[in-house]
Order: C-alpha cells, then sequence, then structure tokens
C-alpha cells in the first residue's frame, strides 16, 4: 500500500494528524482495469489510539490518476457531479468537521471510527455539484 506523509491540521485550538494511503485492485484477472482502494486515516494528535479511519473504492484511470488525487469526478457517468481531492487540507477540515459534529469524539471515545463506504459519506458531506478544488 502506498502511503502519504502524516499531515498535520490545526481546527481551532485542536491539532490533527492525517495520512491517506492507497492501493490498487485488478477489477477482474488479466483485464488491465484497476480500482484504487483508499484509506484516509485521522486522529486527533494525543489520542491515537481513537481514530477515524474512511476507505473508498472507486475507479482508476493509467492516465490521470484517481479522482480522490485529481479532484476528477467520483461518478464517471456524472461528468458535472460531485468532486473530492482529498490531498486538500480544506476537504480535510470539513471531513473532520462532519465527523465531530455526528458524534466522533477522539478524546472521549476509546477505540477507532471505522467507515466502509467513504463515497457516501462524502455525498453527505459536500454538496452533489459543488467541487473541493
Amino acid at each position: 500500500m502506498s502511503r502519504s506523509n502524516l499531515r498535520r491540521i490545526t481546527l481551532g485550538d485542536e491539532v490533527y494528524l492525517w495520512r491517506l494511503d492507497w492501493n490498487y485492485r485488478e477489477t477482474e484477472v488479466g483485464t488491465r482495469i484497476y480500482k484504487a482502494l483508499y484509506r484516509l486515516s485521522c486522529y486527533r494528535e494525543g489520542f491515537k489510539r481513537s481514530p477515524a479511519i474512511i476507505h473508498f473504492s472507486i475507479w482508476e484511470d493509467a492516465m490521470i490518476g484517481g479522482p480522490l488525487h485529481t479532484g476528477a469526478p467520483l461518478d464517471l457517468d456524472m461528468p458535472d457531479g460531485l468532486r473530492v481531492n482529498l490531498n486538500q487540507p480544506a476537504v480535510i477540515a470539513k471531513i473532520i468537521r462532519y465527523l465531530k459534529s455526528a458524534g466522533w469524539h477522539p478524546e472521549i471515545d476509546r477505540g477507532k471510527l471505522e467507515i466502509q463506504d467513504g463515497q457516501v459519506l462524502l455525498s453527505r458531506i459536500f454538496d452533489t455539484g459543488q467541487q473541493s478544488d
């Protein structure tokens, strides 16, 4: 799995650390058509044992890369649809704020919050026509 470096973001007086990891899976053996598997991990500084981990499984293009890296449409059938680039701190800040408003409290909770379908989460956080880049 490829890893980005651990990055720091400050929201008010709280510091969070986050990382985007990714890997690829061939959709059918021998087709050379791949899906990208992303994992966004974030935690509040000092509370590493209670991270939020969000998984994504999405299309990948050999020429332009995956939409979560480039801000391309998440759904190829909807070119004017949702675009989110997970390399942008403003996007990560919005995700963390949403998770906190939905009940994630890493300073209180013990254990991780894990979300298997990150695309559903993104569609709740960002308006359909909104772009994050």
